[in-house]
C-alpha cells in the first residue's frame, strides 16, 4: 500500500507540475502479456516460459511537434515478469515497474482520426516483485530483491525501445506496442548470462485538456 501511495503521489506531481507546460494530458491504462528471456551462451533457461497476463495505468503529457507528430512522455505503473509450468508445477515471476515511455506519434489522418505509428524509448524501475511457485495446488511466495549484488535477484533499472502502431478517434487513443528490453537486469557479472524484460501491450489513453 506503501508503494502505492508513493507512485499516486509522483504521477499527480508529474501531471501537475509538466501540464503547466505541456499541450495536452491524457490518462492510460491496458492489458500487458510479458515475457522475460533468461540465457546464456550455451542454454535457453526460459525456452518453455509463456506470457504472463499483466496490465498498465498512468498519465501522460503530450507537445506537438508540427500538424501531425507529437511527442508524449508518460508516467506509468507497468507489470512485467513471466510464468513457466513444467508438469504439475507453475512458477510466476511478477514484477512491478514504474515506467518512463518517451515516444513519437505521427498521425497519418486528420486531428478528428488517424492511424499513428509509434517509436520510441521506455526507462523503468523497479519497485516490487514476487515469485510464486505452485506445486499440486501448494502454493509457496517470496518478494523478489532488487539489487545489484549477488544476493539480489534483479537489477532495479530497466530500459528498452518501443515500436507499436495505434489508431487516434477525437480524444481517444487504442494503441498496440511492443516493447523490447535492452538492459541486462541480471545482478550477476558473468557477463554471457543476460535477463531481459519484454512485453507486448494493449493501452487506452484518453486526452483530458486540448
Amino acid at each position: 500500500m506503501k508503494k502505492v501511495k508513493i507512485y499516486l503521489m509522483c504521477l499527480g506531481l508529474f501531471m501537475g507540475t509538466s501540464g503547466v507546460f505541456a499541450q495536452s494530458i491524457g490518462v492510460n491504462l491496458g492489458l500487458n502479456l510479458s515475457s522475460m528471456t533468461i540465457e546464456d551462451d550455451d542454454f535457453d533457461y526460459c525456452e518453455d516460459c509463456s506470457m504472463r497476463l499483466g496490465y498498465h495505468l498512468g498519465g501522460n503529457i503530450s507537445f506537438a511537434m508540427s500538424d501531425n507528430m507529437n511527442l508524449e512522455i508518460g508516467l506509468l505503473f507497468n507489470t512485467k515478469g513471466t510464468k513457466a509450468e513444467a508438469g504439475s508445477i507453475t512458477s510466476k515471476t511478477n514484477l512491478g515497474y514504474l515506467d518512463v515511455p518517451i515516444l513519437a506519434k505521427y498521425n497519418f489522418g486528420s486531428d478528428d482520426m488517424g492511424i499513428m505509428a509509434i517509436g520510441g524509448l521506455s526507462l523503468g524501475y523497479g519497485i516490487m516483485g514476487k515469485y510464486k511457485l505452485d506445486f499440486d495446488g501448494n502454493e509457496e511466495e517470496s518478494d523478489v530483491v532488487w539489487g545489484s549484488d549477488d544476493d539480489s535477484d534483479f537489477k532495479a533499472l530497466d530500459y528498452g525501445v518501443i515500436v507499436g502502431a495505434g489508431l487516434m478517434i477525437d480524444k481517444l487513443q487504442i494503441t498496440l506496442t511492443y516493447n523490447l528490453g535492452l538492459a541486462n537486469i541480471s545482478p550477476y557479472e558473468d557477463d554471457s548470462y543476460n535477463v531481459n524484460n519484454n512485453v507486448i501491450r494493449l493501452g487506452v489513453s484518453y486526452r483530458l485538456t486540448d
